[in-house]
């Protein structure tokens, strides 16, 4: 079979083909534009179309850094465990995964070695799903990524690290495909409905980029649907909220939070002609969800924006 071998700055992953080698436990094949490093083999290979995984998404030194880093994500589960040839060092290894989750349009949540992971720890005390035969030590090298993908997130983590006979090098590449939630268009009427009820309304369609405040063009429905409950009503104040889960830290998020909504107010003002002085906009980072930060399709219901009905 032709292998086509990535040569960027050294890079020696074999990518963008399907790649089975004779020593490749059967049935098994590589993570779709990801593939592996030169010469490597899969020694086991397991697919769960619906499973639970879990990443760790910071730093690990002590126990308490377990509970705060683990993140569970269920969905489509992929594992795939290498054998890397002798004579090759696990920052080799790590720094060719690095190069092709960026290509593959991956961004990086979190990646350490032994300055940010205590391997016991991470091993034993952490529900991180990783090669638990790997002999972590001082020569291992983990992230965790994530990716948008039609609404929902994508996550790809690798480790690396020495096997625990002794016997070279192992890679475990770990993905979660997660799907996104259906959620309803909630038009001018529903809001101002909510509005009457509630105080407020938390809305779903609005898009942003992965770890960005730039709102994606397929917000402009629900968009449009704010500016025309706001001609529908000209005394009506509202104050744009931002929410997000928790993956990240407190600052990050309050101010992923405040950007984001500080972005939505900003397109109703130049695109759809409201006026300024009848907006407002904060963000909450993770202080008010809606849903537990535990699962995947709870972190997705945290991930919103809400319109919160200002005094007059």
């Amino acid at each position: 079979m032709k292998y086509i071998v990535a040569t960027v700055a050294g890079i020696s992953l074999i990518a963008l083909q399907a790649v089975v080698l004779a020593a490749d436990v059967q049935g098994s094949e590589d993570y779709p534009n990801i593939g592996r490093f030169k010469g490597s083999e899969i020694v086991d290979y397991k697919v769960e179309n619906y499973g639970k995984t879990v990443f760790a998404t910071g730093p690990v030194k002590k126990d308490s850094d377990a509970e705060k880093t683990a993140l569970t994500v269920e969905g489509k589960i992929t594992r795939i465990f290498y054998r890397v040839p002798k004579g090759i060092s696990a920052l080799e290894v790590f720094r060719n995964f690095e190069v092709r989750i960026k290509e593959a349009n991956y961004e990086m949540i979190f990646s350490g070695g032994p300055d940010k992971i205590n391997d016991y720890v991470f091993k034993y005390k952490h529900p991180v799903d990783i090669v638990k035969e790997a002999a972590l030590g001082s020569g291992f090298h983990y992230f965790v990524a994530a990716k948008d993908v039609s609404g929902a997130k994508n996550y790809i983590s690798v480790l690396v690290a020495p096997h625990g006979g002794g016997n070279g090098m192992r890679v475990g590449l770990i993905a979660a495909e997660t799907k996104a939630m259906e959620m309803q268009m909630v038009d001018a009427k529903k809001m101002q409905m909510s509005m009457a009820e509630t105080g407020r309304v938390a809305l779903y369609g609005i898009y942003f980029d992965y770890n960005s405040a730039t709102i994606k063009p397929n917000s402009k429905p629900t968009l449009g649907e704010i500016a025309k409950l706001l001609k529908s009503q000209p005394s009506l104040k509202i104050i744009v909220v931002g929410h997000t889960d928790y993956v990240g830290g407190y600052d990050y998020n309050m101010s992923l939070s405040k950007r984001r909504a500080k972005a939505v107010m900003n397109a109703l003002v130049s695109d759809y002609k409201i006026a300024a002085t009848r907006l407002k906009s904060d963000g909450v980072g993770y202080l008010a969800p809606a849903a537990t930060n535990l699962t995947d399709a709870g972190r997705t219901l945290n991930r919103r924006v809400e319109l919160v009905q200002d005094k007059d």
